[in-house]
């Protein structure tokens, strides 16, 4: 990341990162680079534990075009690590993975205190309705079965982190 700050006092900081350019007028008085760093706001993060590349690749391209930042992964078990790393602001789990199901993934990051509180959201091709009950029980916040369109899934994460407050302006 590189900081520049012109002027004196007054002026402009610029934070250029890989992901975000930002310009944020500065104020008469001086602010802590701390501060200031505080007041910028990432893109939030989306993980995506999927084990098909083709439908993995599709959820990552639409949600990276909507402005999130997207990490994706292909079994259980690195989908539970990677989450409880990174604390993603959601979570988009298949159920039918490799190494863990995504029961099992969504069971265990609802147990775990740090992750408990971060929304999940099963996208599968379960489809009967057992099997969506048990996910909704586990804590899972939507459930959207394949095949499914794109742009409903990127409109569903956008509702889903506005209504639990994780959006961001």
């Amino acid at each position: 990341m590189l900081y520049m700050q012109s002027g004196l006092i007054l002026g402009h900081l610029f934070i250029l990162s890989p992901r975000l350019i930002v310009s944020h007028s500065m104020c008469r008085h001086s602010h802590s680079l701390d501060e200031r760093r505080h007041r910028v706001r990432m893109p939030q993060t989306i993980l995506v534990a999927e084990d098909q590349q083709h439908i993995r690749s599709l959820i990552e391209y639409k949600l990276r075009n909507s402005g999130y930042t997207v990490i994706g992964v292909e079994d259980g078990i690195t989908a539970l690590r990677k989450a409880t790393e990174i604390k993603p602001d959601l979570i988009l789990l298949d159920i039918m993975m490799p190494l863990m199901t995504g029961f099992e993934v969504l069971a265990a990051l609802k147990q775990n205190e740090a992750t408990r509180n971060i929304p999940v959201v099963l996208v599968t091709a379960q489809s009967k309705e057992d099997e969506i009950v048990k996910g909704l029980d586990l804590g899972a916040e939507d459930y959207i079965t394949k095949p499914f369109s794109p742009n409903e899934l990127a409109a569903r994460v956008k509702t889903i982190l506005l209504r639990t407050g994780k959006a961001r302006d």
